[in-house]
């Protein structure tokens, strides 16, 4: 069995990405010696890292397979251009998280408030066209001031 060597190493923090099954992940560039921004990307669960943000450089503890450990901010991508760049892009993939989340809220509470109309709608359903305007009528009153 062979044991991997973990050095410490700089990482770019690019932002939040979408993992496979729409999780959440955060994505980091592999920074050489001179902390150059290498095509070597790396991607984790968010919650591993939910402090790291875009545009930032950490130190993070690493392999060549994984990371282990936490972060130590080093400071700020120099280059600001790019490092908006980062945090637009990055912006852009949480706000689609949020968007579903969002989402799939509206749909369980909408799911829920026709689950409550279901007798309401049972009844009227169930009665004549006089039957059917008192329905109406004593369900608009109790939504709209709550007297029974």
């Amino acid at each position: 069995m062979s044991s991997e060597v973990f050095k410490k190493v700089n990482y770019l923090c690019l932002g939040v990405v979408e993992l496979q099954g729409e999780k959440k992940g955060i994505q980091f560039s592999v920074l050489d010696e001179e902390d150059k921004e290498t095509s070597t990307t790396r991607c984790f669960m968010k919650k591993d890292y939910p402090k790291c943000f875009p545009g930032i450089i950490y130190t993070i503890e690493s392999s060549e397979t994984q990371m282990r450990g936490g972060t130590e901010w080093v400071g700020t991508w120099p280059d600001a251009e790019r490092r908006t760049e980062i945090m637009v892009a990055s912006r852009a993939v949480d706000d689609l998280f949020t968007a579903r989340a969002q989402r799939k809220k509206a749909e369980k509470d909408q799911s829920d408030i026709l689950e409550c109309l279901a007798p309401i709608r049972k009844a009227y359903q169930k009665t004549n066209h006089a039957g059917r305007a008192a329905v109406l009528a004593r369900a608009i009153l109790y939504i709209q001031t709550g007297e029974k």
